[in-house]
């Protein structure tokens, strides 16, 4: 974990997104997907990461990404939406003809709010203390 010292910032953020995907990945080859699923957490750090890659996502994106049936998923960005950490709007979807009139969950648009990017921070900052070895802390929470 040489790699995570040093001061966190987007990308050092964005790198531990890309860590948690690949330890979720690692965990789900070993265990099965279902096993110790954080779908919360894995969206708030998909999220943040298509964020820093200046890139949409989509709740039927998130499905894929985290391998959630689409409603555990759109019940999961609810439960965000409800504690105001994402929020969504329903978009168009493409026509046959390539019209987009039609509404569709598929193509709900989700995004951080601003508490939703600042407690992933906060948290993605503290995940880069513990892997670095500098985030070492006693029973009462403090830092030694």
């Amino acid at each position: 974990m040489a790699a995570l010292s040093g001061s966190s910032g987007p990308a050092m953020r964005a790198e531990a997104c890309r860590i948690l995907a690949r330890m979720r990945e690692a965990t789900g080859a070993c265990f099965g997907n279902g096993f110790a699923a954080t779908l919360r957490l894995d969206m708030l750090a998909e999220l943040y990461l298509a964020e820093c890659e200046d890139r949409a996502l989509h709740a039927w994106t998130l499905c894929l990404a985290l391998q959630a049936a689409p409603s555990t998923a759109h019940r999961k960005i609810g439960e965000l939406e409800r504690c105001g950490l994402v929020s969504s709007r329903r978009g168009a979807a493409p026509d046959s003809d390539g019209s987009a009139t039609r509404r569709d969950n598929r193509y709900r648009r989700v995004r951080l709010t601003p508490e939703g990017r600042e407690k992933t921070c906060r948290l993605l900052d503290q995940l880069l203390q513990i892997w670095s070895g500098t985030g070492r802390q006693d029973a009462t929470g403090m830092t030694p």
